[in-house]
């Protein structure tokens, strides 16, 4: 039997021979659509503060982050959220698999240089035509706030997948570098429960979106706790051009207590050949976090 590790390994190898194989592989599609979507929301409303996330791929989440709509009346934003979701409809190519849109306006700053705030100003839903969704299946539905850990459980697998969705490392959805730290344990460790057995590793998904390839060949992956090196590897990206963009995936696993090592740190920066990214205290943070749904 395969443990969940090698599971999410196997998984990612897959993906990695599909999207060599094909050069669009059905993720890669996927989050290019993503990609261009948040490219037109941000030409046609003039704002660079716009989130896209797909979730579970039937469920859109446009994100307008510091809007100048955020000191208006409740009625502007419930305008512009009509006229965003109606924009999605025509300028999402899958727009037919989708079951809801659900745009949120959002108010974040930053305290004492490392800490960030939000507040949720405005949330609507919409179906897939643009219409609104009746009140009861929007009252009390908030965004997720996926630069945080969140933890589900599979009762078909009987394991509990944990993962930090978003975490930017440089510029933006639509051209910039990310990673999504994941891993698995068996059985329910939502809520109140604690996994009793500790994952044998964190994947770290990386995701780049520029306009050149980032990283050719197969650079050495180096995360460093503290300026000490705890952990070093050598992966090769997957490559894939959509138009004019380049859009590259690595995936990579850590044991577990490595991970652990890791996170333990003051400051936690990783190089990829010879390009350097320093994770965040609030991403350094959402990575202690995700150890909580193990019991140590």
């Amino acid at each position: 039997m395969y443990s969940s590790s090698r599971s999410a390994s196997l998984i990612s190898t897959l993906l990695f021979l599909c999207l060599v194989a094909s050069g669009c592989g059905p993720l890669a599609k996927s989050l290019g659509e993503i990609s261009q979507l948040q490219a037109d929301l941000v030409k046609e409303f003039k704002e660079e503060g716009i989130n896209v996330r797909l979730n579970n791929n039937t469920s859109l989440t446009i994100t307008f982050i510091n809007s100048l709509l955020n000191s208006q009346e409740v009625e502007q934003r419930q305008q512009r959220a009509k006229r965003t979701a109606l924009f999605v409809t025509t300028h999402y190519r899958s727009i037919a698999n989708i079951e809801a849109i659900w745009v949120a306006f959002i108010r974040v700053e930053t305290r004492f240089v490392v800490v960030n705030y939000s507040e949720n100003v405005g949330f609507f839903g919409f179906d897939k035509h643009g219409q609104p969704l009746p009140e009861e299946l929007t009252r009390g539905t908030e965004p997720v706030d996926e630069t945080r850990p969140a933890a589900t459980y599979d009762p078909k697998l009987k394991q509990t997948d944990v993962v930090v969705r978003q975490m930017q490392l440089e510029g933006d959805l639509s051209n910039g570098f990310s990673v999504a730290p994941h891993f698995s344990v068996p059985g329910d460790a939502t809520g109140v429960k604690r996994a009793t057995a500790f994952p044998d590793s964190v994947r770290f998904d990386f995701s780049s979106f520029s306009e050149k390839s980032m990283f050719p060949g197969a650079p050495t992956f180096t995360f460093l706790a503290d300026g000490k090196v705890v952990f070093e590897t050598s992966e090769q990206f997957s490559t894939s051009k959509f138009g004019e963009q380049f859009t590259e995936f690595a995936s990579i696993g850590v044991p577990y207590q490595t991970f652990r090592r890791m996170t333990g740190g003051k400051t936690l920066k990783v190089t990829i050949g010879d390009r350097e990214y320093i994770f965040t205290q609030q991403q350094l943070q959402a990575l202690r976090e995700m150890t909580n749904y193990v019991r140590e």
